[in-house]
């Protein structure tokens, strides 16, 4: 039954919790099978209720990935994006006393020290 819902078959294996092969079962399955049917149904919602800002949100479901999603946004910051929008990307939320960086056009080189430019 569960497969018919598509559920992989992993998450519903005995003995398979915490692997990898399991968090990312779980990413699948949350991202191609239950958002996708939320949104028609909250599309029915809105118009059958009335209610054009009703929106379904999926924020508890997500704190599972949340190793998964910090990973992602370090490597992202790893290749010169900024935190702030790193964290952004990946919903994840941003320190309110964190510095702000400067944008990617202006991040300075390491070792870079404008005095030691020559002039011209």
């Amino acid at each position: 039954m569960a497969a018919a819902c598509g559920v992989p078959p992993i998450l519903t294996a005995a003995g398979a919790e915490g692997s990898a092969a399991v968090r990312e079962a779980y990413r699948t399955f949350l991202f191609a099978a239950v958002v996708p049917v939320a949104n028609v149904l909250a599309h029915e919602f809105r118009a059958k209720l009335a209610s054009p800002d009703l929106a379904l949100t999926f924020e508890e479901l997500r704190a599972a990935d949340i190793a998964g999603r910090a990973r992602a946004s370090g490597s992202l910051r790893q290749v010169g994006y900024p935190s702030s929008l790193a964290a952004e990307v990946w919903g994840l939320p941003i320190p309110p006393d964190e510095p702000p960086e400067p944008s990617m056009g202006q991040q300075a080189v390491a070792g870079d020290d404008p005095a030691n430019r020559p002039q011209g």
